[in-house]
């Protein structure tokens, strides 16, 4: 949780990351044309005939569902509730609303739990937009991307898009549109359910694939995010930590009993600089370590966006190690 005015506790070894943005925001969005990539959406979303004056319907259908988490709305349903009734995060005590979340993205059977404590902390809340920052794991792109539709669908019900400020951010030709990259991608998608469970309110979403970035488009795409962050705006980034073993091509320790202790000091240095609210940092942590974060660039971003006087909250920790009690292959949950 990040407050004004708090000191960071440390005595939490955790990594799920809630974050409250500064008071003040920047009030200008850069307006320059998007020439937008021609790439068809047929198979993804659904389409209605508009009446005269409006936008025809189109959906991005869940691409996880029933295989990352249950299929079925009613079971869906009665999984967050229960993980939500379950989750014990710190209760916070100082001032301010939670602004932002840092949270997983993989299967509910393995970071489910981890999720649920933060998101129990908005619970109830009502909320008018919901920016969501994801990378990218199936499609190699430059700049970030939000697909050309009108809604997401969950289980649990289509999730409308802020169509409006979708189309300040794509005056920018940084911000993209790419069919393909969003038609199987996950990370979005695995925190929906858990936002429409949680969040009171008619609320719409932002939905940002984050590419390739340089450390300057870093810094460009949190100023033309940052007006948009207001207190009726919740910003979460869906990442996993390490990715260790074979599986991710990433082996830096040998796999003996040293090694989750291991893990976790390569986590830790990531945390240390969120916790310092150092993107630069965590982008020089990345060069030096090569810490197979799949959401350092989102996370990076959210920290350019945050003003002075925010403080950072622990949560949660786990590793898919220390469920399975096999290090072979471990991904670390945030």
């Amino acid at each position: 949780m990040i407050r004004r005015g708090e000191k960071v506790l440390r005595k939490y070894l955790s990594i799920m990351l809630l974050i409250v943005l500064g008071a003040t925001a920047g009030l200008y969005i850069l307006r320059e044309r998007l020439q937008q990539e021609a790439d068809s959406m047929n198979n993804a979303h659904a389409s209605a005939s508009p009446l005269p004056g409006e936008m025809a319907t189109r959906i991005r259908p869940a691409a996880v569902a029933g295989a990352w988490y249950p299929g079925r709305a009613e079971e869906l349903a009665a999984y967050l509730d229960q993980a939500m009734d379950h989750a014990n995060p710190p209760h916070p005590d100082g001032k301010g609303a939670i602004r932002a979340l840092i949270a997983p993205h993989a299967g509910y059977r393995y970071s489910g739990a981890t999720a649920a404590a933060a998101f129990k902390l908005v619970r109830g809340r009502p909320l008018r937009r919901v920016i969501v920052l994801g990378p990218s794991h199936r499609m190699a792109f430059q700049g970030v991307s939000i697909p050309d539709v009108t809604h997401f669908a969950t289980p649990l019900g289509n999730i409308p898009l802020d169509l409006q400020a979708i189309a300040m951010l794509r005056s920018n030709p940084q911000f993209r549109t790419l069919a393909t990259a969003h038609q199987a991608e996950h990370s979005i998608e695995i925190v929906l359910p858990f936002l429409q469970r949680a969040l009171s309110g008619a609320w719409q979403m932002v939905p940002i694939l984050v590419g390739n970035l340089d450390a300057h488009g870093v810094a460009q795409i949190a100023e033309l995010l940052r007006p948009l962050a207001d207190d009726s705006t919740l910003v979460v980034v869906s990442t996993d930590f390490t990715h260790f073993g074979s599986n991710y091509d990433f082996h830096p320790f040998p796999n003996d009993a040293q090694l989750p202790d291991r893990i976790r000091e390569l986590d830790q240095g990531a945390i240390d600089h969120i916790l310092r609210l150092d993107g630069p940092g965590l982008l020089n942590y990345k060069q030096r370590t090569q810490i197979t974060a799949c959401g350092l660039l989102p996370m990076a971003i959210l920290l350019h966006m945050l003003g002075e006087g925010t403080t950072p909250t622990l949560l949660q920790y786990d590793t898919s190690g220390n469920m399975t009690h096999d290090f072979t292959n471990s991904v670390s949950y945030t």
